[in-house]
């Protein structure tokens, strides 16, 4: 994955982008509902669906399903990787909230 600057995504074919976003990152559906994703411990996102060719080659995805959904996770991956020594921690998560 790539990271990548754009503030609006619009899905047309595979995705697996790095966001970096110190904030809510939001998710749009034709129904118009909205998805907010608010990241802890990190200032990336990850945005990723293997639209239709990948996802036939995936066990855990059903047939038909990959144009209803799309990953939206937090990270610490390319240049913000963390280096832990013995003993240390760090966590990271995420809280969703549905808009309608």
């Amino acid at each position: 994955a790539d990271v990548q600057d754009e503030q609006t995504l619009r899905l047309t074919g595979p995705t697996d982008r790095i966001y970096d976003a110190a904030g809510q990152v939001t998710v749009t559906d034709p129904a118009g509902r909205r998805i907010v994703s608010t990241p802890r411990g990190t200032a990336q996102t990850v945005v990723w669906n293997p639209w239709e060719q990948q996802a036939a080659e995936m066990d855990d995805i059903p047939d038909g399903a990959w144009p209803q959904f799309v990953c939206l996770e937090p990270a610490l991956a390319k240049d913000r990787f963390l280096t832990l020594a013995p003993g240390e921690s760090h966590s990271i998560g995420v809280t969703y909230r549905l808009e309608s």
